[in-house]
C-alpha cells in the first residue's frame, strides 16, 4: 500500500467521524450513525479512499468546515476553508454554503460578522498559494482548465449523468431513503433540514455541469447526500416505532440498514480489487513513458494513463485525442498512450477505434497488461 493511499484512508475515516458529529449536533445520535454508515458504504467512497486522489482529503476539509460552522466556530471554520481552497477549486462551493447557513441561522448583523470571521482567515491562508499557482501557470489555467478539464476529452457527458447512474454507486435502497429525506425536508421545511439540502444542491448541480464526469468530482457532495438519506431512514424508523417497541424498531432499522449497504459495499470491494490491478499497469506505463520521453516530445493520451507521472516529471500536460484521424496525423505526436482499461470511460471515439487497429505511422513500443484491456505505448515510425 502506498503511503498516499493510507493518508486517504485516514482522511476518509476522519470524514466519517465529522459526518457523525454533524448528524449528532444537527439532529441526534441515530441520524449521525445512519449518515456515517451510508456514507462509508457507497462505491465512490470505498474505491477512492484507497486511491491516490486529492478528493478524499478535500471531502474531509469540506465536511470539517461545515461542522465548525454549525458549532459556531467561524475562525476555525475559515482556517479549514482556506486549506480546502488550497486542495482543489471545488471548495469554492463552500462559500455559498456558508452564506446560506448564515442567512438561515443568523440575523443580518451577526451573519455579516461571522462571515467576516470565516472568510478573512480563509483568504489569509489561501492567497499566497493562489498567487503562486497563477504566477506559475496563469489565471486561465487555474479557473478554466482545473474546473472543466478542457482538452482531455472530446465528448460532453449529459448533466443527468450522475442522477442516471446513482443507483449503481449508492444502491437502490439508499436512493429510496434519499428521496424520502428530500420529501421530508420539503414538507417540514425545518431550518437544519433546508441547510443540508441546499448544501447538497450547491455541490451537486454545478459539478453535474462539468465537462468531464467522474464520481470523485462528486465525492464532496456525499456527506450531505448521506445526511439527507439518514433523515429518510430516521422517518422510516419513526413510522415503525408507532407500531412496535423502541427495541423492536431499532432491530428492524438495523436490518434495513444492513440490507441497504450490502450491495454497494460488495460492488465497492469488487471494484477496488479490479482498479488496484489497473493502477499497477498504469503506474508502470507512466514510469516507462517518463523514461523514454524528454521535454521536447509531444505525448497524446487516450484517457489519463501516465498523465500524472508525465506532468509531475516535465511540469506540462500531455494532449488529448482529437476527433478525427486527419487531425491526429496533422498534430503528429511523438508518442501515443492508448489506455483501454475502462473503455466505457474513454470519451475519444477515435481512441476507441484504435483499440482494434494500428495507428497509421506509429509502431507499438510496449504493451502493459492488466486484468482489463492493455495499455499500449506507441512511437512515431522513423520511416
Amino acid at each position: 500500500m502506498k503511503w498516499a493511499e493510507l493518508v486517504n484512508i485516514l482522511f476518509t475515516l476522519g470524514t466519517m467521524v465529522v459526518i457523525y458529529l454533524i448528524g449528532l449536533n444537527f439532529y441526534n445520535k441515530k441520524v449521525g450513525i445512519y449518515a456515517t454508515v451510508l456514507f462509508g458504504a457507497t462505491v465512490p467512497v470505498l474505491v477512492y479512499s484507497h486511491r491516490v486522489l486529492i478528493e478524499p482529503v478535500l471531502t474531509f476539509f469540506i465536511a470539517l468546515t461545515f461542522l465548525l460552522l454549525i458549532l459556531d466556530s467561524p475562525v476555525m471554520s475559515g482556517i479549514s476553508l482556506g486549506i480546502a481552497l488550497m486542495i482543489k477549486d471545488q471548495a469554492y462551493f463552500l462559500v455559498p454554503i456558508i452564506i446560506t447557513y448564515l442567512l438561515i441561522e443568523k440575523n443580518i448583523r451577526d451573519g455579516v460578522k461571522d462571515f467576516a470571521k470565516t472568510i478573512v482567515p480563509a483568504i489569509i491562508i489561501f492567497s499566497p498559494w493562489l498567487y503562486r499557482i497563477i504566477s506559475e501557470y496563469g489565471i486561465l489555467h487555474y479557473f478554466i482548465w482545473r474546473s472543466t478539464y478542457v482538452g482531455m476529452t472530446t465528448k460532453v457527458q449529459p448533466a443527468s449523468f450522475y442522477v442516471m447512474n446513482l443507483s449503481s454507486e449508492i444502491g437502490i435502497l439508499s436512493i429510496l431513503f434519499l428521496f424520502l429525506g428530500i420529501f421530508s425536508i420539503l414538507v417540514r421545511r425545518q431550518r437544519n433540514d433546508l441547510i443540508i439540502l441546499l448544501s447538497f444542491l450547491i455541490f451537486f448541480i454545478p459539478v453535474s455541469l462539468f465537462r468531464v464526469k467522474a464520481w470523485y468530482y462528486m465525492l464532496p457532495a456525499f456527506p450531505f447526500m448521506a445526511l439527507i438519506a439518514a433523515i429518510g431512514l430516521r422517518d422510516v424508523g419513526r413510522i415503525i416505532s408507532k407500531e412496535l417497541s423502541e427495541k423492536e424498531s431499532d432491530i428492524i432499522i438495523l436490518f434495513i440498514l444492513t440490507v441497504t449497504i450490502f450491495f454497494p459495499l460488495k460492488t465497492g470491494i469488487m471494484n477496488l480489487s479490479y482498479l488496484k490491478n489497473l493502477d499497477l499497469g498504469a503506474d508502470r506505463a507512466g514510469e516507462y513513458l517518463v523514461q523514454i520521453t524528454d521535454e521536447n516530445d509531444v505525448v497524446m493520451v487516450s484517457w489519463c494513463s501516465g498523465y500524472y507521472d508525465y506532468y509531475t516529471h516535465f511540469k506540462r500536460e500531455p494532449i488529448g485525442f482529437p476527433k478525427t484521424e486527419k487531425e491526429l496525423l496533422k498534430i503528429g505526436p511523438d508518442f501515443i498512450v492508448l489506455d483501454f482499461n475502462n473503455p466505457g470511460m474513454i470519451d475519444a471515439p477515435l481512441a476507441k477505434e484504435y483499440a482494434y487497429k494500428m495507428v497509421p505511422g506509429y509502431e507499438v513500443l510496449k504493451v502493459f497488461k492488466t486484468d482489463g484491456n492493455p495499455i499500449a505505448i506507441l512511437k512515431k515510425s522513423s520511416s
